[in-house]
């Protein structure tokens, strides 16, 4: 009798035991579902961003966890993506998993109930295409920004305008190569390259001082143009001679170290002072020019003149001889006295001096081209000392054409004072910063302040021309506004 009560305890265990384990199939099969005998119908799309790989559950038969494997460059990846899953992958759900690493092929397997496997869906997003919008540059530049040149600010229409863009961009900071090399500019098709030079660049907040050329500027509407970056590999892409039309002579930024001959393009010579035009016409340093003289001006540096020996000579060149010649100049001034800001030295009726005098009060802007006696015309008013001023004139070798043109504006030009004739240093040797006697013993007139962005233009530049560049360069971030990033997208 006691041995049938064990019997019946053990035969109740073993009741209970199938029981649980029959309850354990049943979950089992209810969350995972049955390895079937046939492959189901089934329809879906894989894509990705980046390295989150989308798999859409298009069309078909209802999928369960345990019934497929999903393999990412031969990894068995499944737990990732059903993890992001509630309920079984049905129509119209999306499983995803953001991987490691950037994702090649990406396989979706079924699992039979004979062992075998058949692929349900495949893609290969190593082929991912990068997609360039119409109006994109080049599929390697990954970024731009519209840029867009404000009307009010343009005088007239003009062509071949060199537009100054001075900015301080963390975008650049963050994507441009540290030398500004990927930087370019187009036109508004956003596929023109234009001729651009890069006077300063600092990758350290991104701060760009440029000169672009534009084909046209006008006051009747916006003019857009694009600045792309962010391409790592690319050389540098300017073409500084390209941005000054054949009228220039000759264009100095002042931005290299006035005592060394290896600093800027013209460096690795004899020379001190580059010119960004074609023709070349760089400078070399008299004087006690340091390196300390190279200091911060109206647009990017500037050189600091003191008015006792220090003066540019320009290489010999008849570049600046013809009848009718536009010449300018950012100035800032310490003294009253007598003071060349550029000379060209030549044979008669060709010579001239642009200047500023402290003839009756002082600071006034004069203009001279005659050989035999100063027969002048300057300025009506003086300007003051300690201010950037931007000064143009506009020359022929009869006095009575001369205009002077004082930040943006036609100023009233009266005679000058009747003076001596010139001792010429050196034949076709002009000169910035200074005069030198004919012997070259010592300087006369030299400039005491500071001289930035000097050019010389043969032909007379327009009213239009002259106030747009003092609109541009006084005030750069009234001239033009840049948008927001564009980025080029991914299509897979």
């Amino acid at each position: 009798m006691k041995g049938d009560g064990v019997s019946e305890v053990i035969g109740a265990i073993i009741l209970i035991s199938v029981a649980v384990l029959a309850m354990g199939i049943v979950i089992l099969v209810l969350f995972a579902g049955p390895l079937p005998t046939s492959v189901p119908a089934f329809a879906g799309i894989i894509s990705n961003s980046s390295r989150t790989v989308y798999i859409s559950h298009e069309g078909g038969d209802t999928l369960y966890t345990g019934q497929f494997k999903i393999l990412v460059d031969g990894v068995d990846e499944t737990y990732n993506f059903t993890k992001s899953l509630s309920g079984p992958f049905s129509l119209g759900k999306v499983m995803s998993a953001t991987l490691p690493n950037m994702p090649g092929r990406v396989v979706m397997v079924f699992n039979t109930s004979w062992g075998g496997g058949t692929v349900l869906l495949s893609a290969d997003l190593v082929h991912v295409i990068p997609f360039t919008p119409a109006g994109w540059y080049s599929s390697n530049w990954l970024k731009r920004k519209k840029t867009t040149i404000n009307p009010s600010k343009v005088s007239g229409s003009l062509t071949d305008f060199p537009v100054l863009i001075s900015i301080a961009d963390l975008r650049l900071q963050g994507y441009a190569q540290s030398n500004g090399n990927d930087i370019l500019f187009t036109s508004s098709d956003g596929t023109t390259k234009l001729a651009h030079e890069i006077e300063y660049y600092d990758s350290n907040g991104g701060t760009l001082v440029a000169w672009v050329k534009v084909p046209s500027v006008t006051s009747a509407s916006d003019t857009v143009i694009y600045m792309y970056y962010n391409n790592s590999a690319a050389s540098s892409q300017q073409d500084y001679e390209g941005v000054w039309d054949s009228n220039f002579k000759g264009v100095w930024h002042m931005a290299e170290d006035p005592s060394s001959t290896a600093d800027g393009d013209c460096g690795g010579g004899s020379y001190h002072l580059c010119d960004s035009t074609s023709r070349s016409n760089d400078g070399t340093t008299y004087g006690s020019m340091t390196s300390g003289d190279r200091v911060a001006g109206k647009i990017g540096t500037a050189w600091d003149f003191d008015g006792t020996n220090d003066m540019v000579r320009i290489k010999a060149t008849t570049d600046f001889n013809p009848n009718i010649i536009t010449v300018e100049a950012w100035i800032k001034t310490s003294s009253t006295e007598e003071r060349r800001i550029m000379v060209n030295y030549a044979g008669a009726p060709n010579e001239w001096y642009f200047t500023m005098d402290e003839f009756s009060g002082g600071g006034r802007v004069i203009y001279s081209n005659s050989g035999a006696a100063d027969q002048d015309r300057m300025t009506p008013s003086s300007y003051a000392n300690g201010n950037w001023h931007h000064a143009v004139a506009v020359a022929d070798s009869t006095p009575a054409n001369i205009k002077i043109y004082m930040d943006g504006s036609p100023s009233a030009v009266v005679p000058g004072p009747a003076g001596e004739g010139w001792s010429w240093a050196f034949t076709n040797t002009p000169s910035i910063g200074a005069g030198a006697l004919s012997d070259h013993s010592s300087w006369e007139a030299g400039f005491p302040g500071q001289i930035d962005e000097v050019r010389v233009s043969t032909g007379a530049r327009s009213s239009g021309w002259i106030l747009t560049e003092y609109n541009n360069q006084n005030d750069p971030g009234t001239f033009l506004s840049l948008s927001t990033e564009q980025t080029q997208t991914t299509m897979s």
